[in-house]
C-alpha cells in the first residue's frame, strides 16, 4: 500500500499559554502537562477568590487574558457574559435573545461554550444563533442564525456544540441538512463551506496537525470524519453507527496515531490511523469501562481518565482495560492539571485529586455551589474557573497544607432505631462477626423494617456496595455504609408504614444485584428488583381473582391504511350476553399490563362483586417510542377511533358504550391524548405514574381547557415515583401538574398519591380504584 501523508503532531494556537480561550482549553484535549504549579509530593488547599451570582446555562468558561467568558439564562434571555476573570465583576454581557427554555429534564440556557479569539468571541446559542463579538466591549459584529439561513437541525435539547476557530474561519459542527459542518469567515460570517451528511448533537470538532498541516476530527452520530480546515475536503471518514452518544474525539499517541471516541451509550473505540490510502482507520481495541457520561475522557501518558457512568476511573491506553474505579469523587467533570485531578462534581463539590498511590486520592475538596453543576471546569493563570445553574467561582490552589477534613458527599439520615443501637453496639465491640452473626439468624425478614424505618444490608465480600431505587431516585446510587473490618454494608431510611419501594444494590461499581436476602422480586420497565414491602401495606383485595373467569379472546388485525398488523386479546366477562351492551375499557402497553398488571384477576373479582361487568381491550405497543413520537402516536390513535373500534363493534356488543382509556407509564401518555383529542368518542382516561415529555405536558393542559364534554379522569402516581434529581425531571411533578390543570375543569376527575414507586406492585393497587371510578355507581352504562 502507498502511504498518502506521513504524521506528526502538534496543535497550533497563538494565545497565551496560560489561557484557556475554548472549550476542553488550548489543545481540546482538557489537559495542561507543562504546569509546574502542582507536584505528586505536595499537599495542597483550594480557596475561593471569588464567586458571584450567574444564572441557569450550561456553557463553561473561556478565559482570555482579563476575560472570562461564558453564557447564561437569567429565566427571560439568555446571554453572553464576560466577566473581570481577576475579580468576578461585569464588563459586558450581550442579549442573545429569548431564553432556551429547559425541557425534558434539561434547564434553561445556552449549552455551547464560546471561543475567544484575539479580539473576537464566537458563541452559539442554543437555538443557533451564531456570534460574533467584540471581546473589549461585547459589541456584535455579526449575527448568523443556523436554522433559518443554513437549514440546521435543532438537536432535542438545542445546540451545544462548540464552535472553534482555524485561521480566518469558525467551525461550527451544525447539522445542516447539506453540511454536518460547516465554516464561516471569521471577519463577516459568509459561509465558506460546508460538507458532510451526518446528523450532529452535541459533539465538538478537535483541530490537530498532521505533517504541518491542519486537520479537523469531527464526530458525527455515525461517523468519525478527518477534515481539511480551509477548504473543508474529506480526507477520511470512519463509520461507528454509535448514535448521538458519540463525543468529541480524543487523541491518545502519535506513535502511532491513536484516537479514542466513546461513540454509544455503553462502549468506547480506540483507533489507529495506518496513512494508507484504502483503510486509513483501523480498530485497535474496545472498551465498556468508561461509558455512559457526558464528560469526555482525558489521556495522560499511557492512562486515559474518565468516567462510567457516575465513577471515576482509569483505563490502560494500550489495551483499554479498567485500571482502577472509585466512588470518589462523585458524577462529574474533569480536567487534568500536572497529573492532579481537578473534579467538580454535579452537586456542587470541587476536588482536587491525583492517581500517585495507584487509585484515587482525593488531596483537598470544597462545597463550592449548593445548585447542580453540569459544565466542566476551566483552568487558566493557575486558577480554576467553574460555575454551577446560578453561579460562577474562581479558585486558586496553595501549597499550603488544609487543616480542615475532607467531608464526604453523602449526608447520611440520622435513623433513631433499634438497628441504629445494633450497628452502634458492633462498632464499639471486639466481637463483631459474632454479633453480626447471631443478629443476622434473629431477623425474620430484610430489609429490616422497623415502625417508620427502613433498614437495607447487605452481607459479602465486596469493596464498594450502592443502593439504587425508589428511596434514591434514578440514575443515582448511595454508597451503603460499612461497619469497619466486617463484611456488612447498610443503609437506612425513614419511610412509610404502608410504602412499597423497589431497590437492588450495585456491587464494586458494575454488578446489579438483587437482594438475596429478600425473596420479593419486583418488576419495572428497567428490570428485576427487589421489593421491600413495609408491614402495612397490602396488596388490593381486588387481585385475588374468583372462579368466575372471564375468557381472553386473541384477534389479528391489520390495518386497510397502513398495513399495521397487530395482536389485541380482548377480556370477555364471566356470563357475556351478547343482548346486553357493555362499557368497554381500551388499554395500552396491553402486553405488558396483562403479563404484569393482574389486570384479569382484577376485572374476575370485583365482577363477581357486582361492579357492572365491562369489555376490556388490550393493544400491545408496537415498539418502545410508539407512544411517546408525535407522528406514530397520532398514527396509533388514528387506528384505534377509525379502525379497531369499528372492528371490534362488530364482534362485541359495545356500540355505543362508554369507552375508556387507561394506561400505565408511557402507555398513561397515548390514554390521556386519544380521550382529549376524541372526547366526543371517549368518556374518560386513567394514567398511572405517566411518563411526559414538557412538550407533551403543555399540549395536555391546552387540550384540558379546551374539553367541553364531561369526561371522567382517574391521575395518580407514587410518593417514590420514578424521577431523576440530578436531570431535573420527575413523574411526580408530571402527574402534579396534569391533575392540577383537570381539577381547573368541570370533569370528573381523582387525583391519587400511592405511597410506593415505580413497580408493578404498587400500579395493581390502582387497578380496583380506576374500574370503580370509571364503572361504579353514577356512571354512564
Amino acid at each position: 500500500m502507498k502511504r498518502f501523508f506521513l504524521f506528526s503532531i502538534c496543535i497550533v494556537f497563538t494565545f497565551a499559554q496560560s489561557d484557556w480561550p475554548q472549550w476542553r482549553g488550548q489543545q481540546f484535549n482538557a489537559a495542561v502537562m507543562e504546569n509546574t504549579l502542582l507536584q505528586n509530593d505536595k499537599s495542597y488547599t483550594l480557596k475561593t477568590l471569588w464567586k458571584r451570582n450567574l444564572g441557569s446555562g450550561y456553557s463553561s468558561i473561556s478565559v482570555w487574558g482579563n476575560y472570562a467568558v461564558t453564557m447564561y439564562s437569567d429565566s427571560k434571555k439568555d446571554y453572553v457574559i464576560a466577566c473581570n476573570a481577576h475579580s468576578g465583576e461585569n464588563v459586558w454581557q450581550y442579549t442573545i435573545g429569548d431564553t432556551y427554555v429547559g425541557h425534558d429534564g434539561s434547564h434553561d440556557g445556552p449549552i455551547s461554550t464560546p471561543v475567544v479569539d484575539q479580539e473576537k468571541v464566537f458563541a452559539l446559542g442554543a437555538k443557533g444563533e451564531l456570534l460574533c463579538l467584540n471581546l473589549t466591549d461585547g459589541s456584535l459584529l455579526w449575527k448568523k442564525n443556523l436554522p433559518t439561513e443554513h437549514k440546521a437541525n435543532v438537536p432535542f435539547y438545542g445546540f451545544g456544540t462548540s464552535p472553534i476557530v482555524s485561521e480566518n474561519l469558525v467551525i461550527v459542527q451544525a447539522g445542516a441538512e447539506k453540511g454536518t459542518i460547516s465554516a464561516f469567515h471569521k471577519q463577516n460570517g459568509e459561509l465558506v463551506w460546508t460538507m458532510g451528511s451526518d446528523s450532529v448533537n452535541y459533539q465538538c470538532p478537535t483541530m490537530i496537525t498532521m505533517d504541518n498541516k491542519n486537520y479537523l476530527l469531527c464526530g458525527g452520530d455515525k461517523h468519525l470524519y478527518c477534515i481539511l480546515p480551509e477548504s473543508g475536503e474529506e480526507v477520511w471518514r470512519y463509520e461507528h453507527n454509535g448514535g448521538n452518544w458519540s463525543t468529541m474525539p480524543t487523541v491518545v499517541s502519535k506513535n502511532p496515531w491513536q484516537i479514542y471516541i466513546q461513540y454509544s451509550g455503553n462502549q468506547g473505540i480506540l483507533l489507529e490511523l495506518t496513512g494508507e490510502k484504502d483503510k486509513p482507520v483501523k480498530e485497535v481495541w474496545k472498551t465498556r469501562s468508561l461509558k455512559k457520561s457526558f464528560c469526555p475522557p482525558v489521556v495522560v501518558g499511557e492512562r486515559i481518565y474518565g468516567y462510567s457512568g457516575r465513577f471515576f476511573g482509569c483505563i490502560n491506553a494500550k489495551n483499554g482495560k479498567k485500571v482502577w474505579r472509585s466512588r470518589q469523587p462523585g458524577d462529574g467533570f474533569l480536567l487534568v492539571v500536572n497529573n492532579h485531578f481537578v473534579v467538580v462534581t454535579k452537586n456542587g463539590h470541587l476536588h482536587l485529586a491525583n492517581d500517585a498511590s495507584g487509585k484515587y486520592t482525593d488531596l483537598h475538596s470544597l462545597k463550592l455551589f449548593k445548585d447542580l453543576v453540569w459544565s466542566p471546569p476551566s483552568f487558566a493563570h493557575n486558577k480554576i474557573y467553574v460555575r454551577s445553574l446560578g453561579e460562577m467561582a474562581c479558585i486558586s490552589i496553595s501549597d499550603k497544607a488544609s487543616t480542615e477534613q475532607n467531608k464526604s458527599q453523602i449526608v447520611y439520615p440520622k435513623v433513631e432505631s433499634q438497628f441504629n443501637d445494633f450497628v452502634e453496639k458492633v462498632r464499639n465491640s471486639p466481637n463483631k462477626k459474632e454479633l453480626i452473626d447471631a443478629f443476622m439468624k434473629e431477623q425474620k425478614q430484610f430489609p429490616i423494617m422497623e415502625k417508620n424505618s427502613i433498614h437495607f444490608v447487605y452481607r459479602g465480600e465486596a469493596h464498594d456496595i450502592g443502593l439504587e431505587g425508589d428511596v434514591i431516585g434514578f440514575r443515582i446510587d448511595h454508597p451503603m455504609q460499612r461497619i469497619p473490618d466486617t463484611n456488612f454494608f447498610y443503609y437506612s431510611s425513614y419511610i412509610e408504614e404502608d410504602a412499597c419501594v423497589n431497590y437492588r444494590f450495585l456491587k464494586n461499581y458494575d454488578e446489579i444485584v438483587v437482594d438475596p436476602l429478600n425473596k420479593n422480586i419486583g418488576q419495572n420497565y428497567f428490570g428485576k428488583f427487589s421489593a421491600a414491602k413495609m408491614p402495612k401495606w397490602k396488596p388490593a383485595s381486588d387481585l385475588e381473582g374468583s372462579d368466575k373467569k372471564g375468557k381472553l379472546e386473541k384477534h389479528t388485525y391489520e390495518s386497510k391504511e397502513n398495513k399495521d398488523k397487530r395482536e389485541i386479546t380482548v377480556y370477555v366477562p364471566h356470563e357475556y350476553d351478547a343482548k346486553k351492551s357493555y362499557p368497554v375499557l381500551f388499554i395500552h402497553d396491553g402486553k405488558s399490563v396483562l403479563e404484569s398488571g393482574k389486570w384479569q384477576d382484577t376485572l374476575d373479582y370485583l365482577i363477581s362483586k357486582g361492579l357492572p361487568a365491562a369489555i376490556a381491550v388490550f393493544i400491545p405497543q408496537k415498539h418502545g417510542r410508539e407512544y411517546s413520537l408525535e407522528a406514530p402516536r397520532n398514527q396509533y390513535i388514528k387506528m384505534l377511533v377509525e379502525e379497531w373500534i369499528p372492528f371490534l363493534e362488530k364482534t362485541y356488543s359495545i356500540k355505543g358504550s362508554p369507552r375508556f382509556n387507561i394506561g400505565f407509564v408511557n402507555g398513561a401518555t397515548v390514554s390521556l391524548y386519544a380521550t382529549m383529542q376524541n372526547p366526543q368518542v371517549f368518556s374518560g382516561a386513567a394514567s398511572v405514574s405517566a411518563f411526559y415529555l414538557t412538550k407533551e405536558e403543555q399540549e395536555l393542559s391546552s387540550l384540558i381547557a379546551e374539553i367541553k364534554e364531561p369526561l371522567k379522569f382517574y391521575i395518580s402516581w407514587g410518593k417514590y415515583d420514578l424521577r431523576s434529581p440530578n436531570d431535573g425531571w420527575s413523574l411526580i411533578d408530571s402527574g402534579k401538574n396534569v391533575a392540577a390543570a383537570i381539577a381547573k375543569t368541570n370533569n370528573h376527575s381523582i387525583s391519587h398519591v400511592f405511597p410506593g414507586g415505580f413497580s408493578w406492585e404498587n400500579w395493581r393497587n390502582e387497578n380496583g380504584k380506576i374500574l370503580k371510578h370509571f364503572l361504579g355507581k353514577g356512571d354512564k352504562q
